[in-house]
């Protein structure tokens, strides 16, 4: 019982991470809204087709200059992956961090750890510009906290 739960959500999470790969290659904007929720009410996301500039995790991961890894939370032996939205500033740094999905125990420290990560400046046409991404912060039941 114990092997068909863990084998259901590596299906699960599997899944949630092919549906994000299809909504981006069909260019669907997975965090668009969730850049105004966050209180960006400028258009300096948006290029000029009305698209936002967003990359995925491995691309994220690419592109930082400061990573932080979240703390394992105490006392817990569920491991499972969070993915957390930003949304950077022209200087690098993360105004922005929701999660879109993972365990509810590993969620509050990886929008910590991900609002203390910072990247180089994206540059296109010579000027600074504002980008989104997604970050995943994966954890394992060793204690461990990948990404």
């Amino acid at each position: 019982m114990l092997v068909a739960r863990s084998q259901l959500r590596l299906v699960l999470c599997f899944l949630c991470v092919l549906l994000f790969a299809a909504s981006l290659s069909t260019g669907q904007q997975l965090g668009a809204k969730n850049a105004n929720d966050c209180g960006d009410n400028s258009s300096g996301l948006l290029k000029r087709n009305g698209r936002v500039v967003q990359f995925p995790p491995r691309q994220m991961n690419a592109m930082a200059i400061n990573r932080v890894a979240p703390p394992f939370p105490r006392m817990c032996r569920c491991q499972g992956t969070v993915f957390v939205y930003v949304v950077v500033n022209s200087e690098g740094d993360v105004v922005c961090a929701q999660v879109v999905s993972g365990h509810p125990l590993f969620r509050a420290a990886s929008i910590n750890a991900a609002k203390q990560w910072s990247f180089k400046p994206l540059v296109r046409r010579g000027e600074r510009v504002p980008f989104a991404g997604l970050l995943a912060f994966t954890f394992d039941s060793s204690g461990t906290v990948t990404y």
